[in-house]
């Protein structure tokens, strides 16, 4: 019966799966179930300058990554996981973003990774080294 057979094929292509790993203490956090193009080696990977914080806000500085098209700056309340991208800066001249809204005494952990778009496709360099901050 041929709709049948459409009809499992059909829904088995729309499945995606996401594998589940476990970190050194037992927790589980998903793994990306896209694969990201690796930036050329002539693209070097970006470094935070400087973490400055006052008012409940931080701003971010970041070295300029040549041939960049543009950044990703990512945070985190913990040193090792749980990073978010918080703001996707589109042009390659911005080396700066300000973070609104965090909490006073909280300490906040930052990366930034540069990006190459090539047409359609989208390459990614190396994250950072993680720089904290504690929140004024």
């Amino acid at each position: 019966y041929d709709e049948f057979d459409d009809y499992e094929y059909g829904e088995y292509s729309k499945m995606s799966l996401k594998t589940l790993s476990k970190d050194g203490k037992g927790n589980k956090q998903a793994v990306s179930d896209t694969y990201e193009q690796k930036a050329p080696k002539t693209v070097k990977k970006t470094s935070v300058k400087k973490l400055k914080s006052s008012g409940g806000k931080v701003d971010i500085t970041w070295k300029k990554s040549n041939k960049a098209t543009g950044y990703e700056v990512y945070m985190s309340t913990k040193k090792n996981s749980s990073f978010k991208c918080i703001k996707k800066i589109k042009n390659a001249g911005t080396l700066k973003y300000t973070k609104k809204g965090l909490k006073k005494g909280k300490k906040y952990y930052f990366k930034v990774r540069a990006y190459v778009k090539t047409g359609s496709t989208v390459s990614y360099t190396d994250y950072s080294k993680v720089k904290s901050v504690k929140v004024k």
